[in-house]
């Protein structure tokens, strides 16, 4: 199957809006409803949180209009870039408690040997 054929998903249960791959760049496309972006990562420094400007790496915030019923924003420690029209994701901060599918995977390495 050729790799442009492939879309992947990303989302959260946290959110109601999915974010899905556009195959000629691996970016994630947001939905009308939902805008990312990147954020000055680490709670422990000055400038943590404040946006950083289009393809610099920092944590992914979502803003999720379709969440109107409950909370809109949430703040992730997923690493990406914010690009036009959607986020890069790169993986997890350092450190990150793994949540969601990590959760799937971790197991399977652990039983794989």
């Amino acid at each position: 199957m050729p790799i442009a054929s492939i879309v992947a998903e990303y989302g959260m249960t946290e959110l109601s809006s999915q974010y899905y791959d556009a195959p000629e760049s691996r970016a994630a496309i947001e939905p009308r409803v939902k805008r990312a972006a990147a954020v000055a990562a680490s709670a422990g420094r000055r400038r943590a949180g404040r946006l950083l400007p289009a393809g610099i790496v920092g944590t992914i915030r979502h803003l999720d209009l379709a969440n109107r019923g409950s909370v809109i924003a949430v703040e992730t420690e997923d690493l990406g870039a914010a690009v036009d029209g959607g986020i890069v994701l790169l993986g997890r901060e350092a450190g990150a408690e793994l949540r969601g599918c990590s959760l799937d995977a971790e197991e399977l390495l652990r039983h794989r040997g």
